[in-house]
């Protein structure tokens, strides 16, 4: 479980980062013309919460969905998912998006508005 939780620390911090990397120069923009700091965290903060929540949800639908298409077959007749294995993964995944987040944002609060013009 923890390699999982540190797999996919690492794989949604990389995804954020490069998004973050490839619209620096609109982050700049938006400071260019007065956007505050505040504002941009809060750009920032929901857009990692929609893609967590997004994939969380894919996640539990798509497990939920995996074993009621193989409840039938006799491999899988035992296998079951307790209610706290959801809401673990639901705690890891806050954890995950407040993580990438805070470290997807230090980059756009050291950028310059005026590195946008150059």
């Amino acid at each position: 479980m923890a390699l999982g939780f540190i797999v996919g620390v690492a794989i949604v911090g990389l995804t954020f980062s490069l998004f973050i990397r490839d619209n620096i120069k609109q982050f700049g923009a938006l400071k260019a013309i007065g956007v505050t700091n505040g504002t941009i965290r809060h750009m920032v903060a929901v857009q990692a919460g929609v893609v967590g929540f997004v994939g969380y949800g894919l996640g539990v639908v798509g497990t939920v969905l995996f074993i009621f298409g193989f409840s039938g077959e006799p491999t899988f007749k035992g296998f079951y998912i307790p209610w706290q294995v959801p809401l673990i993964s639901l705690f890891a995944i806050i954890v995950i998006i407040a993580l990438t987040g805070w470290l997807a944002l230090r980059s756009v609060m050291k950028t310059e508005p005026a590195a946008v013009f150059r």
